[in-house]
């Protein structure tokens, strides 16, 4: 049984079919390029710096609510505006511009909450971690010469941080690239209905 947020995804790549074929794309080679470009920026930036990490978060808010307020819209009220279908191709038209419309509240439907995974993700680069309490007492019990606790502490903190970054940098592509597909989409919608408006309006004319 495909858990609520497996079947967003699942609703989501499904909207990924190529416009001549019909079959689906495959994007198991982007997501292994992803997983290369995420982990080799892991390993040379290890740690973000404060202000990278503020102007990707409000990058990313700025684009959760620009898919809101300018593109859900747009794609909700679809028949908004053309007039009612006098031909079989009409019909087609409208078909299409439907499937457009759901595919897009599909992708929206995993956008907005992928980017508010990705900016939870940046923002905890800013945390700065510290050895807890119970772990410094152990350490002046122990001897710090004997078992190196500060080595180890800031050795888990150097890959957890660069392991963060990693994870970061692959969702945040991860979101320009959905983000990139969900404006063709809305694109694509516009042009049909362009061309059917002036498809509808040349018919009249010759009538």
């Amino acid at each position: 049984m495909i858990s609520p947020l497996g079947g967003v995804i699942k609703d989501h790549y499904a909207t990924y079919v190529n416009a001549r074929t019909g079959q689906k794309e495959g994007h198991k080679a982007r997501l292994v390029l992803q997983l290369f470009v995420s982990s080799i920026f892991a390993i040379v930036l290890a740690d973000l710096s404060e202000g990278l990490v503020s102007v990707v978060v409000t990058s990313l808010s700025i684009l959760t609510g620009f898919s809101f307020s300018a593109m859900f819209p747009i794609a909700s009220d679809i028949r908004s505006g053309l007039p009612a279908p006098s031909y079989s191709e009409d019909r087609d038209d409208l078909e299409r511009l439907a499937g457009l419309s759901s595919d897009f509240r599909a992708n929206v439907s995993y956008f907005i909450p992928l980017t508010l995974i990705c900016i939870m993700l940046f923002s905890f680069q800013l945390l700065d971690p510290v050895r807890p309490e119970f772990v410094n007492d152990l350490a002046s019990r122990a001897g710090e010469n004997q078992f190196h606790f500060e080595k180890v502490f800031a050795c888990i903190k150097y890959y957890f941080s660069a392991f963060l970054c990693g994870v970061s940098i692959f969702f945040f592509i991860e979101v320009i690239y959905s983000f990139y597909r969900m404006c063709f989409t809305v694109l694509y919608i516009l042009r049909i209905k362009e061309e059917y408006r002036a498809s509808h309006a040349a018919r009249e004319r010759r009538e």
